[in-house]
């Protein structure tokens, strides 16, 4: 019984979202000195400056880096998108359900 609760919660599209948000910072973070990164860098009020440094690290990077980061933007954006619309309907359903007469 504890098994399938379990695996039920696991399964769940947002665990799954999760996951493999998870993984594609795991293998960014395993393959990339962001250390580095951030030393050579140049200050993001510089936008042009900066857009440039960004387009050339990533062009200058492994196919696993470029498809880890995007797999891992796609999924990021996806899980940030049902969190927030999980948020506004709870909200709403809270805002349906307390029947409180103001006046």
């Amino acid at each position: 019984m504890y098994v399938m609760w379990t695996l039920r919660k696991l399964t769940r599209p947002r665990a799954f979202q999760a996951y493999v948000l998870l993984i594609a910072i795991y293998q960014v973070l395993s393959n990339v000195s962001i250390s580095n990164v951030l030393h050579n860098a140049p200050a993001p009020v510089h936008v042009r400056t900066f857009m440039t440094f960004v387009t050339g690290a990533l062009s200058h990077t492994g196919i696993v880096i470029q498809v880890s980061l995007a797999i891992g933007a796609i999924f990021g954006l996806w899980l940030a998108r049902d969190v927030i619309k999980n948020i506004i309907n709870m909200r709403r359903e809270n805002l349906q359900t307390s029947n409180v007469d103001w006046w």
